[in-house]
């Protein structure tokens, strides 16, 4: 997950086209790949915005965003806060 993934790389490795992989994923976790992978890189941001010290942007760059600004937009979408109110959260609440 901290690598750049598509679906492409991964419908190559299982021998399939894009399309048919992109379609076969859909219909078994009702997710596009790209939200699932989203969705976990944001995960395990979490647990080190709640159990690190690290910058919001090493976080990022681990969790597989190039790009801070775009972890930012994507970490909002998904746990509807941002990542440094998220961390004074956790932190605050242990």
């Amino acid at each position: 997950y901290t690598q750049v993934i598509s679906s492409q790389s991964v419908a190559d490795l299982l021998n399939m086209t894009d399309t048919s992989f992109c379609r076969f994923f859909q219909k078994h976790t009702q997710k596009t790949f790209k939200q699932v992978l989203n969705e976990y890189r944001i995960t395990q941001a979490c647990k080190k915005l709640a159990f690190s010290e690290k910058s919001i942007e090493l976080i990022a760059y681990e969790s597989g965003y190039s790009n801070q600004s775009f972890f930012n937009r994507m970490f909002k979408e998904i746990m509807h806060v941002t990542p440094l109110a998220y961390r004074r959260i956790r932190q605050g609440a242990d």
